[in-house]
């Protein structure tokens, strides 16, 4: 688009840019950019304008600005062309308009980002169609997508079709993918790079475009795909894009979206992934959407004999809440090996209902193999206060609990006050003992159990939970 400004121009400053910017240092940022602003707008509204405190116009004090090679200068510049340009769309004179755009363009080909995304909304509101088309075809293809959001924003009416004739000519592979993002679903199906290509893009240009156009990208693709035999695998390019397809359309919150995706799953899951770490990639995206969570499990429970052994899901909070009224569903996923974590890590976040169903149901999975108890950070987190009393119980018979500290503790505070006071008092060491320090910081914990309470000694005897040793007051 020309020359980078920087590299033609001299750091020499001028007497009047001097005296321009200099009050400008004892402004916050946001007053300097609003008297930038102000001074861009004058320069259209009050012709010809002086700059402040200089004896020189303020056009000719902008041209100045941005062909300064101070980067500062030059940043400064585009907040005045801003407030140039927004004044220039509803005024028709031309010979601030030729300026102006000389100083638009002049930044626009400048070496450094921040300045020409500054300059992305003056050259919307000043180009011609034909200039527009100029920006579209040698812009930075890092800045393109921002300026294709700003022209659909600010001149929707000449955008689409300028974007939809652009499109079909470009040969630029990286200009296509974002330019795909903004045409109509038309113009993607009558346009050979995008139809017979779209197959062979980067997962985060197919990625992007699934976002923007889900609705051609899903029929593109189930087409594609019904060209595969029933029953067979589908190509490796297929099976690659229709992944990426069904993870971006499973990336956003909108139910129609999240549906569209959810059935490409349901109908080309099993021929597009080959192991289990990509059924499960696909899979657990769609069961913490609280929107299609249901769906999602329904079709995984419905497919057990597909999917035993290869799925391993976790749901979010909102999900669980869901699945409360699905019970049954919950039952088959636990048969199916597919909730491994939910046994190892806790299920504090879990609906009281779904607790309770998996003690009830699947105690033998909590057990661990070694002491055969059920972990205190399980029965701490059981809804109902006889269960946990009765767990706790069978787990202080356990020889394994009188070596670890924090277990002992942790146990104690799972009974009934007078029971863990009885316990603690056989089986605790004195401080005045030579024993291992954990317990003798634990020790002064169960003093505060000699008061008469009517509540367990959960409150003070938390150093399992909390892996924080006890401290005298």
């Amino acid at each position: 688009m020309g020359n980078k400004a920087s590299s033609s121009s001299t750091r020499t400053v001028s007497p009047a840019v001097k005296s321009f910017l200099d009050p400008l240092e004892r402004l916050s940022h946001v007053e300097r950019i609003r008297h930038l602003l102000d001074v861009g707008k004058k320069c259209v509204t009050e012709p010809p304008y002086t700059a402040p405190a200089t004896d020189v116009p303020a056009v000719e004090l902008l041209q100045m600005l941005s062909s300064s090679g101070v980067h500062y200068h030059r940043l400064m510049a585009t907040f005045a062309l801003r407030g140039a340009a927004e004044k220039l769309v509803h005024t028709n004179d031309n010979a601030v308009m030729v300026s102006m755009k000389d100083i638009c363009y002049t930044l626009l080909n400048d070496s450094c980002k921040d300045i020409q995304v500054n300059c992305l909304r003056p050259a919307v509101y000043l180009s011609t169609a034909d200039e527009l088309q100029k920006i579209l075809s040698e812009l930075p293809v890092c800045l393109l997508d921002d300026f294709c959001h700003v022209l659909l924003k600010k001149r929707p009416a000449e955008a689409q079709p300028l974007l939809d004739a652009f499109l079909p000519r470009t040969t630029a592979s990286r200009r296509r993918w974002v330019l795909a993002k903004y045409a109509s679903e038309t113009v993607l199906e009558a346009t050979p790079a995008v139809k017979e290509g779209v197959l062979y893009w980067p997962p985060l240009a197919l990625h992007q475009l699934t976002v923007a156009q889900p609705n051609w990208v899903t029929s593109h693709f189930t087409a594609l795909a019904a060209q595969t035999p029933a029953d067979a695998l589908h190509p490796l390019p297929l099976r690659t894009a229709l992944r990426t397809v069904m993870l971006a359309l499973g990336d956003g919150d909108r139910k129609e979206q999240l549906q569209k995706g959810l059935a490409l799953v349901q109908a080309e899951l099993p021929r597009s992934a080959t192991c289990k770490k990509e059924i499960n990639e696909v899979l657990r995206v769609y069961v913490k959407k609280a929107p299609v969570a249901l769906d999602a499990v329904e079709y995984v429970v419905a497919n057990k004999a597909v999917y035993h052994g290869l799925v391993s899901l976790s749901f979010s909070r909102a999900g669980w809440k869901v699945l409360v009224t699905r019970l049954d569903l919950v039952a088959e996923l636990v048969k199916m090996d597919a909730l491994p974590e939910l046994f190892d890590w806790g299920f504090f976040h879990l609906p009281k209902e779904v607790r309770r169903f998996l003690y009830q149901n699947y105690r033998p999975k909590m057990l661990n193999s070694a002491d055969n108890m059920i972990p205190i950070n399980l029965i701490e987190h059981l809804p109902d206060e006889a269960d946990r009393h009765t767990e706790a119980r069978h787990a202080w018979a356990q020889p394994a609990l009188k070596t670890d500290p924090y277990e002992h503790m942790g146990c104690l505070s799972l009974l009934p006050f007078d029971e863990a006071k009885e316990k603690e008092k056989n089986t605790l060491p004195t401080p005045n003992q030579n024993t291992d320090s954990a317990w003798r910081t634990c020790y002064p914990a169960l003093l505060v159990c000699s008061r008469p309470s009517t509540a367990t000694c959960s409150t003070v005897c938390s150093a399992k939970t909390s892996k924080t040793p006890f401290r005298k007051r």
